[in-house]
């Protein structure tokens, strides 16, 4: 391969940072393409292209299937909604695990401790 050309910089430009750091794997003969954030235009034209652009057509039949998509991970996924009258206490835990007698006494020992 030919060595690439020398690139000479204008007097006026001045030095872009780092952006990039070599990760092990690459070619030496070229870069993938880098934005250059710190530009003021270059954030201009960013923020016109995300905010100012033509919104695509709305398509009904798509947002039909995505409803019923997510209905269907709500009804089987999601677990039971908690009942507000359901107890946290740490006794109440307890007493529903399958722990045995002097474990359950052991770690009831330890929320005082714990709740201080």
């Amino acid at each position: 391969m030919d060595p690439l050309p020398e690139v000479k910089e204008h007097p006026t430009c001045r030095p872009n940072p780092p952006r990039a750091v070599s990760l092990g794997v690459h070619c030496l003969q070229g870069v993938l393409c880098i934005p250059q954030a710190n530009g003021l235009l270059n954030q201009e034209c960013g923020l016109g292209y995300r905010l100012c652009r033509a919104m695509p057509k709305v398509n009904t039949k798509v947002l039909r299937r995505f409803r019923g998509f997510v209905q269907y991970l709500l009804k089987v996924l999601l677990p039971e909604i908690i009942p507000a009258d359901y107890d946290f206490s740490p006794k109440a835990w307890t007493l529903k695990t399958h722990y045995p007698l002097w474990r359950i006494v052991q770690l009831l020992l330890l929320v005082p401790v714990v709740q201080r």
